[in-house]
């Protein structure tokens, strides 16, 4: 029995060792497979995460500010009623948890409570406006389609007028001497030279009466020469009684140049806003907006909740403001019958400067500063992006030919000239237009010997009382100048009436008479230009309309304010046709986003089990994700 007794109990105690080191081996195996899981878990919590964050941004982009895509073409979002980064953080992290939450059709439990992830924050690690990087460039261009950009530079371009040339310092001297002839001036110039002169002639006389006897049968020819020309410049005399041009002139400029070739009635007289301030892309409203949080954020911590619930009523108004899009256009057609009060307090501005002489005046147009250095060759030398620009705001912008529903009326001539009034960028314009056709006209007018005759003999009649050659031909020059510029004033009128003109002419081109000088006006001028044919848009060869001598005028201006004048349109136009509030420079087009969040461990025990005290059962993990648009 004692025998049978000890090998049960050996036996016991065999089983007993295996039991033990089994059960031992299966919890090893069994936190092998908990600890797998859990890294997946934690693993695959990274990827659900950032697929619920590029699904959130695509989400949050795609409540892109619509006014501005629609009359832009531009994608941005925000940019009104002071909505800046942080609240487009806080949207961002309720879509995320939005998206955290969503499970298949007929599932227990979101995938949410799998992975239980908790506490989750959104910071901004980057965040982009339409200044920053090449998001503006970027986007300009997906609007364009690059092979018409080229198309449309080469074609431009190749515009220049070689042919449109005089002699400059001659011309100058000319009207230099029309203007001591009007200042009266012209008796000192030439006193001593008078002097001289009647010396000179009275040797010469001397000479002469020693050798009369010997060329009789040569001043017999040159006598009846003589005749022919006094028969047909007293015929000139005639066709020359036409007034004095020069006083003529003078007074046909006082006012400036707009009412010559355009209706001063219908031309806007409204401000741009502009869309930078000197510290920065910073608007006021924000400002405001920061320090209101940072007072009500010491007072009460929940501020900022109020201000995220308020988001859904930022959009409920946004829709509002875009229902009252009609009242807004009907504002502005109240504002546009206080117009004609405005008239007489705009001529200040269209008033020329005050000038002794119309040769003064006229040398003024040809040394034209603004326009010296506009030529159509520039356009090659425009680089890609700032092509694309110029073509961007041609096909977007409004001009004084090109009428839209846009707030601003003279987009393009604003690019050019950059000045707050609007009157003030047409001007602008058309003193340029006005200089450029001067030029041209005066080289094909000047060349004409039957209106240089003319003009000598107004000449002759106007100034022929002091006896001075240079003076006389002084004043012919200017008469011809003036001709030259009533022609440009023709050529303008039909620019801004939407018509074509030859981009060099003929003298079978002229529209003006030489006997109509002393009677022209506003309204003949329109009239004239009505001769011309209406532009069918099309770039060609031997004819040039407005809209081409507007991207000649752009090209010579800097990139960059071509940039930031593009940007005080679009803000000035959406901030008085839609939203007040908007600013442009607040417009989101590319963030970064670091997201944290909490996790669970789901078998906490597990470090129990090896002795470890867990002083936290959960842990952080981040994830970044970017996105802009285009």
């Amino acid at each position: 029995m004692k025998i049978l007794n000890l090998m049960n109990k050996k036996k016991l105690t065999a089983q007993g060792s295996i039991t033990v080191f089994m059960t031992f081996i299966f919890m090893i195996i069994l936190s092998l497979i908990l600890d797998i899981f859990e890294n997946t878990r934690i693993i695959s919590s990274t990827g659900y995460m950032k697929n619920a964050s590029l699904s959130a941004e695509k989400t949050l982009f795609g409540d892109y500010n619509l006014e501005l895509y629609k009359e832009y073409g531009l994608f941005g979002y925000g940019g009104y009623n002071g909505i800046d980064y942080d609240d487009m953080c806080q949207e961002f992290r309720e879509i995320v948890k939005k998206n955290l939450c969503v499970k298949p059709e007929n599932a227990l439990l979101t995938y949410t409570d799998i992975y239980k992830i908790k506490n989750i924050t959104v910071k901004t690690e980057k965040s982009q406006g339409f200044k920053d990087g090449d998001n503006w460039d970027r986007q300009i261009k997906a609007c364009l389609v690059s092979d018409t950009v080229d198309e449309i530079a080469d074609k431009i371009k190749n515009k220049h007028s070689e042919d449109g040339t005089y002699d400059e310092k001659e011309v100058y001297k000319k009207l230099d001497d029309a203007d001591s002839y009007e200042t009266g001036k012209y008796k000192e110039k030439y006193a001593d030279k008078n002097e001289k002169g009647s010396e000179e002639k009275q040797g010469k006389t001397e000479i002469e009466n020693s050798d009369k006897d010997g060329n009789k049968s040569e001043k017999n020819d040159k006598t009846e020469a003589k005749k022919d020309k006094a028969d047909e410049k007293r015929n000139d005399m005639e066709d020359a009684d036409i007034g004095n041009p020069l006083e003529m002139f003078k007074e046909l400029v006082q006012n400036g140049y707009l009412s010559l070739v355009c209706d001063i009635s219908e031309v806007s007289n409204e401000n741009i806003e502009k869309a930078l301030v000197e510290d920065g892309y910073v608007s006021e409203e924000k400002k405001v907006k920061e320090n209101v949080l940072s007072e009500s954020s010491k007072k009460n911590k929940a501020g900022k909740n109020v201000l995220l619930e308020g988001s859904e009523t930022n959009k409920v108004r946004k829709n509002v403001l875009l229902k009252g899009g009609g009242e807004n256009k009907a504002r502005k057609n109240v504002l546009s019958e206080d117009r004609e009060k405005k008239i007489s307090k705009s001529k200040k501005h269209e008033k020329t400067e005050d000038y002794e002489s119309a040769g003064s005046f006229l040398k003024n147009i040809f040394s034209n500063t603004d326009m010296q250095d506009t030529d159509f060759k520039a356009i090659g030398s425009c680089g890609t992006n700032k092509l694309s620009e110029m073509i961007y705001a041609e096909k977007k912008l409004t001009s004084y030919a090109k009428s839209s529903a846009s707030a601003v009326d003279y987009g393009m001539e604003y690019l050019i000239c950059g000045k707050e009034n609007e009157r003030d960028n047409l001007t602008g314009v058309i003193n340029r237009l006005i200089s450029m056709r001067m030029l041209i006209n005066f080289a094909i007018i000047s060349k004409d010997e039957v209106i240089k005759a003319k003009a000598l003999a107004t000449a002759t009649a106007i100034a022929g009382i002091t006896g001075i050659e240079p003076v006389i031909k002084g004043v012919q020059y200017a008469i011809i100048a003036i001709l030259a510029f009533e022609e440009s004033c023709i050529d303008t009128a039909a620019l801004l009436d939407g018509k074509k003109i030859p981009l060099l002419k003929n003298t079978t081109d002229i529209k003006i008479k030489y006997e109509e000088i002393c009677t022209v006006s506003g309204s003949f001028f329109r009239e004239k230009a009505r001769q011309y044919q209406e532009s069918d848009g099309k770039i060609t060869a031997n004819f040039i309309d407005y809209r081409e001598y507007l991207f000649a005028f752009l090209a010579v201006v800097p990139e960059e304010k071509i940039k930031s004048r593009l940007f005080d349109i679009i803000q000035h136009d959406l901030r008085t046709r839609y939203n007040e509030s908007f600013r442009i420079h607040d417009c989101i087009v590319a963030a970064d986003y670091n997201i944290t969040y909490s996790m669970k461990f789901a078998f906490p025990f597990l470090w129990n089990m090896y002795g470890k005290d867990l002083k936290y059962k959960k842990f952080r993990r981040q994830v970044s994700v970017s996105y802009r648009y285009g």
